[in-house]
Formats: C-alpha cells, structure tokens, sequence
C-alpha cells in the first residue's frame, strides 16, 4: 500500500503543480525558465515511475524537448544552478519556453499513461490530507526560485521504484513497436554489426558508429567507410518502415547526431555544450542530405515529411561500466522512430 500510495502521490502532484504553476505571473524570461524547472522535475517523476516503460515515446520526445530548452539558459559557475539569463539574445525565450512546455506535455502523457495501466491504484482515504501538504509544499518552492530544484527532487527520490513484478505488470500491451523491431532484426540484424551498427534494447533507434567515426574530428564531413555503410543500411531500413503494417502509425524519423562532452579550445563546459550543440546538428543535417540523395529515395514525399535533423550535443553520452564517459562512443548518429502507439 505505501509503494501504491508514493505513485498516486506522485502522479497528483506532478499534475497539480503544473496546473498551479501555469498561470505564473512575472518576466519573460523567468516565465520560460520557471517553465523549464517545472519540465525537469516532471520528466523526473515520470522516469523514476516507470515511464520508459509505459510511454517509450512520450519520454523520449520530452527528454529532447527538454535538453533544447536547456541550451538556451545560462549556467552559475560556482553553483551549476540555472541563471536568469538567456544565451546569445533575450528573443530565444520564446523558443525556451516552447520546448520546455513540449518537455512537460510529453511527461505529462507518460504520467497518464502510468496512471491509466494501474487504475486499481488508489491512496488510502487517510493520505488525503499528505497528498495536499506535499503538493502545496512542492508547487511553493517551484514558484520561489528555480534554486529550489534540488528539493523538489528529494521528495520525488523517496519514491521507490516499482519491483520487477510490478514493472512486468505495468508494461505496455504489444504494439507497432514489437512488430516493428522484429521486422529490423530479422531483416538487418545481421549485417547490422558489419556497418557498425546496432539496435538500441528498449527503443527503435538504431545506432551508428559506436566503434569507428563516422565523422572527421570537428567536421562535419562524413568519411568515406561510413558513407558507403549509411548508403547501404538506408534504402533497406526505408523499405521496412514504409510497409503498409508500419507506415501510417510512424509520425516521424529522426536522424539524431550526438558528441562527447569534450571541444577543443572552448573555454567553459556551456560552450562545450553550445558549440557541440552546432556540430551535431550540422552531422545529422549532412547524414540526411547524403542519404536523400540517393536516387530511389530523392522524390520520396512520405520521407521528406516525416524525416528531420536533431542535434542532441553532448545531452545523451555513452557510458563505461564504472560510470564515465566514453568520449569516443558518445560520437554516433542514431536514426529513431517516432511512432503515433
């Protein structure tokens, strides 16, 4: 019963700060980072509830939503805590404030989605008046300051993850995504490992150039053993998602580019950010313009309405066993399907 009550406790409380908070009065620009705290706490809560399971998509949507509005904020040296200011110019607010919102509807429907596969769930009639202290108490430090993150996270991390049982109980009813990750596997598995390449477990991602650059260093410029693999891997890839089982239910593909946290001659780990932020988006939008010229994919209108470019900077890094940084396998291109399940 207590672990049924933190995951009621949870859900009512993630859902009733947002709407609390919705109204804030204030700047701008504390408007769009106000915003962006309320996006971190909520994807938090959905992660630490099982929402991976739950709502694969959602998550991930509102993990890249939520990594975008961060590139815009500054950062306090001393405290690693977000400023008020805003990077480069005040008018990227409104594009913070965009996706931070998308980062917290994208959570917002795992929260849903948790709650709607555990409707025997229900808190006992005597936490009513716990579930309003700590709402009220969370929805007060959110409105104080963003300082006040840090908090808010140590109540949510009181919540105990759900036991294995429990998370085999909750997952997903099968969906496009089985059949789709079969149809991969039987058709590419294989040959798959010979591009340098691999299916990501609990995603439909595919990922390229874990051991081997695809890229020259700081460039752009796609080398000449990886071209040939992605020249191979995409018309396949492309025949198997446009089968008439998969294609209307797949919203988008996203060609993702991703880096290590390292860039030479940046001077701060914001720049490092920043600057990788560009050389991942100018990656992927390179992956794009070499596969779509190809020609039995150049007129292909259901692709070019569906695939786009995403620089994810250093937001998702590859790690080794102890929990570092494997600079040279964070360097990937990662091709993710967005379906509407």
């Amino acid at each position: 019963m207590k672990k049924n009550l933190c995951r009621s406790i949870i859900y009512l409380t993630l859902l009733l700060t947002a709407l609390a908070l919705s109204g804030c009065p204030g700047k701008e620009t504390q408007t769009a980072r106000d915003n962006l705290v309320r996006a971190e706490a909520m994807v938090e809560a959905a992660e630490i509830t099982n929402g991976d399971a739950a709502a694969p998509q959602a998550m991930a949507k509102a993990r890249s939503e939520l990594a975008r509005a961060t590139t815009y904020f500054e950062v306090e040296p001393k405290t690693g805590r977000l400023s008020n200011n805003l990077k480069i110019n005040s008018q990227l607010k409104e594009q913070a404030l965009a996706n931070s919102i998308n980062a917290q509807e994208n959570a917002r429907r795992a929260l849903l989605t948790i709650n709607g596969q555990a409707t025997d769930i229900a808190p006992a009639p005597e936490s009513n008046h716990n579930v309003a202290e700590l709402q009220n108490a969370c929805t007060e430090k959110l409105e104080n300051s963003a300082t006040e993150l840090k908090s808010c996270r140590d109540q949510i991390s009181l919540i105990q993850v759900p036991t294995t049982a429990e998370a085999v109980k909750l997952a997903p009813e099968p969906s496009i995504y089985d059949g789709l990750q079969a149809a991969l596997l039987a058709s590419m598995g294989p040959e798959l490992n010979e591009m340098d390449a691999s299916i990501q477990t609990g995603s439909l991602s595919i990922r390229f150039g874990e051991h081997n650059g695809l890229f020259s260093r700081d460039s752009a410029e796609i080398t000449p053993e990886a071209r040939q693999a992605l020249e191979s891997f995409f018309p396949r890839f492309t025949e198997i998602i446009m089968n008439p089982e998969f294609k209307e239910r797949i919203k988008e593909v996203r060609v993702e580019g991703h880096t290590s946290s390292y860039y030479h001659n940046a001077e701060n780990d914001g720049d490092k950010y920043y600057l990788n932020l560009l050389l991942s988006q100018k990656r992927a939008a390179k992956v794009i313009g070499v596969l779509m010229s190809q020609p039995s994919l150049r007129d292909n209108r259901w692709l070019q309405t569906r695939l786009y470019a995403a620089g994810m900077s250093s937001s998702s890094p590859v790690l080794n066993a102890d929990g570092t940084e494997n600079y040279e396998k964070s360097r990937r291109i990662e091709f993710r399907i967005i379906t509407s399940d």
